[in-house]
């Protein structure tokens, strides 16, 4: 088979490819006529510098995944335990440094948090994830009865992360007036 090189693109000769034109002849092709410095250089390029980084990317994006999956399963821990009471459950997700801030203002500890604790359905309507390293933010909105009114609050909770998981550090709402 004849072939004749014109810049980046390869005519092909021959009865089986007559007048096709190729961007990218086949891999016999291609070793046939040998590589230009061009191909070699994308090549070298492709296998030196964008597949690490692109490999990299997708390493830390897993990564990231896995944190932000972590700390859904203790959200998911957290609403499981305040819905069913389980007092023992959600002491173990608090840290011991843990504080509730009221939309009123008034805070609570670890404890006092633990001991006000009624089994209640999820309040909560919508909700996102950031995760930074050892620590995560849970931004989101709740409607419930408070002091016997209905009311839609913003709420922040932030996750810390330990040596045996993550741990629910602080929870603060504030009232959204309509």
């Amino acid at each position: 088979m004849d072939s004749v090189r014109r810049g980046s693109v390869v005519a092909l000769a021959g009865s089986a490819n007559r007048g096709r034109t190729d961007l990218r002849p086949d891999t016999s092709e291609r070793f046939a006529l040998g590589e230009s410095r061009t191909e070699k250089r994308m090549r070298r390029y492709w296998f030196t510098g964008t597949a690490p980084a692109f490999l990299a990317g997708i390493a830390l994006t897993l990564a990231a995944q896995a944190l932000i999956d972590d700390v859904t399963r203790a959200e998911e821990a957290w609403i499981a335990a305040r819905m069913a009471g389980d007092k023992t459950a959600y002491a173990a997700l608090l840290s011991e440094e843990f504080t509730w801030t009221f939309v009123t203002g008034r805070v609570t500890d670890k404890q006092q948090t633990v001991d006000n604790l009624r089994a209640a359905p999820s309040p909560e309507t919508s909700k996102a994830i950031r995760v930074y390293r050892d620590a995560a933010v849970v931004v989101g909105t709740a409607r419930l009865m408070f002091e016997g009114r209905p009311i839609t609050e913003r709420f922040v909770r932030v996750w810390a992360k330990s040596g045996d998981g993550w741990r629910a550090v602080l929870f603060q709402a504030t009232e959204i007036r309509q």
